[in-house]
């Protein structure tokens, strides 16, 4: 009864797992444990031709974090999935990336291959905004003392105008001087300038700026998934809603009154990616010169 029960096991489990077991006369156990070796193996030789690659001479790294990467990894039947394995690996392992974070190998073993190709694109999207970004901040930062010093000497020479026409037109009997185009000019100039200090910083925040995911890319249980993993997370996304402006036409009154009504919404939210769940990301992808990881 034993031995027909044990059998009854191996075939049904071999309809599970398919190609994955091969017909042997080896005890269920010795098949997963083998299966299992065979997917570890692959992931390792994966992860030693990336090191040569890009010449990494690999690091010790703790059990604590050495055992369960292979064990999840172990279980790992999807060949891209695989290529991510090797790839956290050979972070881990590389002295420049100095990566000792002992939750990267658990969130890939509780996402799908579809969920990770979204929140790749997701991060390859951001990583060219932030370059894009980082060239505007250099451009600026290039232009920013010449332009500063051009604005500053206009307002400057517009001063200097405005009170030599103030004091010919209080002289009398000479055609007057207009200075209200003048006086325009410098607060333009001035203005330029207010909003030049205030830009690296509004570029700094922007590059900071967590993105936000295109849910429509994932399914309802996928977010659900990734958030708690703590990959993604949601945030409040208020909403402002106003009603169109109506200014009552009343010539004799010297001041007017009137009731804007301004309605805020902050029961919707949008889910962003998290700075861990960019880190992972990152971690599961094949070196990249020029992008740290710690």
């Amino acid at each position: 009864m034993v031995e027909k029960s044990i059998d009854g096991a191996r075939n049904f489990l071999a309809q599970l797992l398919g190609p994955a077991v091969e017909e042997s006369g080896l005890l269920i156990r010795d098949q997963l444990t083998m299966w299992r070796f065979r997917n570890q193996v692959k992931m390792l030789n994966k992860a030693m031709d990336s090191c040569r690659k890009n010449n990494i001479s690999p690091k010790n790294i703790s059990l604590k974090l050495l055992c369960p990467l292979l064990d999840y990894a172990g279980l790992e039947d999807e060949e891209e999935l695989q290529d991510k394995w090797a790839n956290l690996l050979t972070n881990m392992v590389d002295s420049d990336q100095n990566i000792d974070n002992h939750v990267f190998p658990y969130l890939l073993s509780q996402i799908s291959i579809a969920e990770y190709r979204g929140l790749e694109q997701l991060v390859e999207a951001r990583l060219e905004r932030i370059a894009k970004l980082n060239e505007d901040l250099t451009a600026f930062k290039a232009e920013y003392p010449v332009l500063k010093a051009e604005y500053e000497s206009e307002i400057m020479s517009l001063a200097d105008e405005i009170e030599l026409r103030r004091r010919h037109n209080v002289g009398g009997g000479v055609p007057y001087k207009p200075i209200d185009g003048l006086q325009s000019s410098q607060m333009s100039f001035t203005f330029k300038l207010e909003l030049m200090a205030g830009y690296e910083a509004k570029i700094l925040q922007e590059i900071k700026a967590p993105d936000a995911i295109d849910e429509s890319g994932f399914k309802e249980q996928e977010i659900g998934n990734l958030t708690r993993l703590g990959i993604l997370k949601s945030v409040a996304k208020p909403f402002i809603k106003t009603d169109s402006l109506e200014i009552p036409n009343e010539p004799s009154s010297e001041y007017l009154t009137v009731d804007l009504d301004i309605e805020i919404d902050v029961s919707a939210d949008q889910h962003v990616l998290t700075k861990l769940g960019e880190l992972f990301i990152l971690a599961c992808k094949e070196k990249m010169v020029g992008v740290r990881l710690s």
